[in-house]
């Protein structure tokens, strides 16, 4: 009879606790739902273009710059590479009847090489013509000399346009592209700006839109448009504090020291493991959009890729981890903190080596325009979402799809995920140009064809041609054959043939550095 007892009161124990487990949920649910999701949906003003001020007409014929040349280089017409990228920057309104007939000739046309800016396109300008650290570039991409004057004025009888888009529904794209910011907020100066972004599309290449909008298209405006995240449950972001905490646990078990810095940056820290290590290029990893932050990456990093002694840095991104808070940690912020933790631990003139899966490769490109610029050898990108940032294929894969995959579900529709990937990441400030990489660094970049973020195609075919064009820099491609996203987690074998090539390129490193 005492049993009975004991049971019954357990049973009673148990049903309060999930009546009580059920009454967060609910709570939770309208916490989530009415307060939450409207404030991640909130306006934040973008950060300044820290490579472009407020010429924003350069990021315009940069972009488009490279995609002439990429269609060049496909033997795609120059026409259909642009028509193809500004469409790809919209979503249909009304059911699509797109096909190439939609791009039309005005009059007279004239040859694809004889389109203003595009014939310099042609006369053999390598990655160099493409970069914003290079002064020329920097004053010519939206030049007003007299031979850009004498160019245009010959173009009227090439004139072209797309038939799908007018003039405001260009200028809707712009709104977000050049400035993060509908039009009503505009500034003086940034009418004047997108006037002039607007003329200089026209003159460059020819390509004129009639006013208004066609009503068919609706341009994505990342920064702009509501989120697209799903609910979750309470216990999820329970969970993956326990992944968390797991993980911290076993960095401390490995070794490493969780460190901080002024402005909040977490980091983790483990000293060389002796006088020998203490030669090999320090690495400073960057994970990716994970539930639990390092967690899943521990098994690849401590019995994989850094299992060699040497210094290593690992750097917490607590915005991609689930976790509940809309603090975000910025990128001069974040660059600020990651100088202060690698100059307290390393000799200030001690090269080291960056290592990012996904969206670390974000991080590492801010890096690559930091005070740690020059110290930077070896640059490692796996499954790198920075490339070709600028076009839709990220930004549709990640936060615009409706197809339930698992990006999706594990990291592309969770609310403060998106809320950061939305509101406070700027692609103009993160997209890696494969010209912007010192000529003294050694990048190594490995794809997965099958990449369900990236068109790993199109990456790969960036990667070819800037390697015929520029054949100094130091850059090797492996391209995994029928791989996913982030296979190389949890497969022993990847970690070896990725650490073989870290090795590999890291010897030629030193040697250099001997000279």
């Amino acid at each position: 009879m005492l049993n009975a007892a004991f049971i019954s009161i357990e049973e009673n124990i148990l049903s309060t606790l999930l009546y009580v487990y059920l009454a967060i949920e609910v709570i939770f649910y309208f916490i989530f739902h009415f307060h939450f999701v409207p404030k991640a949906n909130e306006w934040v003003e973008p950060q300044p273009y820290r490579d472009y001020g407020k010429d924003r007409c350069r990021i315009v014929v940069r972009i488009l710059t490279r995609v002439a040349k990429l269609a060049q280089y496909r033997g795609q017409a120059t026409r259909e590479g642009i028509r193809d990228y500004i469409l790809g920057c919209f979503d249909p309104i009304t059911p699509s009847t797109t096909n190439k007939e939609d791009i039309v000739t005005f009059s007279n046309e004239k040859p694809l090489s004889e389109l203003p800016g595009l014939r310099r396109l042609s006369t053999g300008a390598t990655s160099s013509t493409l970069s914003s650290n290079s002064s020329q570039s920097s004053s010519d991409l939206c030049s007003d000399d007299q031979s850009d004057k004498e160019e245009d004025s010959q173009s009227e009888s090439a004139r072209w346009t797309i038939q799908e888009l007018g003039r405001a529904d260009l200028e809707n794209l712009l709104c977000w592209a050049c400035f993060g910011k509908k039009r009503e907020r505009f500034l003086e100066w940034e009418e004047k700006e997108m006037t002039r972004t607007v003329k200089t599309i026209e003159e460059r290449y020819g390509l004129y839109f009639e006013p208004g909008s066609t009503g068919r298209f609706k341009a994505r405006n990342l920064s702009l448009d509501d989120g697209n995240s799903l609910h979750r449950p309470l216990l999820v972001y329970l969970i993956g504090m326990l992944f968390h905490f797991f993980g911290s646990c076993v960095l401390r078990m490995a070794g490493f020291r969780r460190t901080f810095t002024s402005n909040g940056l977490v980091g983790w820290y483990r000293s060389p493991r002796n006088e020998s290590a203490a030669k090999l290029l320090p690495y400073l990893f960057f994970h990716g959009i994970a539930p639990g932050c390092l967690f899943f990456y521990t098994p690849a990093l401590l019995f994989g890729l850094f299992n060699d002694g040497r210094a290593q840095f690992l750097f917490e991104l607590p915005n991609i981890t689930w976790r509940i808070g809309f603090h975000v940690l910025g990128e001069k912020d974040f660059v600020e903190g990651v100088a202060q933790l690698v100059n307290s631990y390393l000799p200030k003139d001690q090269p080291i080596s960056l290592v990012g899966h996904s969206f670390g490769s974000v991080p590492m490109t801010w890096l690559l325009h930091s005070s740690l610029r020059s110290r930077i050898r070896h640059f490692v990108l796996l499954d790198p979402v920075t490339l070709k940032l600028s076009q839709k294929d990220v930004m549709v894969n990640f936060l615009y799809t409706k197809k339930v995959n698992r990006i999706r579900i594990l990291a592309g529709s969770e609310l403060f995920t998106e809320y950061y990937l939305r509101r406070h990441f700027f692609f103009y400030n993160s997209e890696l140009w494969l010209e912007d990489i010192p000529q003294t660094t050694h990048s190594l970049i490995f794809l997965a064809e099958k990449d369900e973020i990236v068109n790993a195609a199109d990456i790969k075919e960036l990667i070819d041609y800037h390697k015929k064009a520029s054949p100094e820099q130091k850059l090797k491609l492996t391209y995994w054959k029928g791989a996913n996203h982030g296979h190389w987690i949890g497969k022993p074998s990847k970690w070896r043939e990725i650490k073989e090539s870290l090795l590999e390129q890291e010897l030629s490193i030193l040697q250099e550095m001997r000279l």
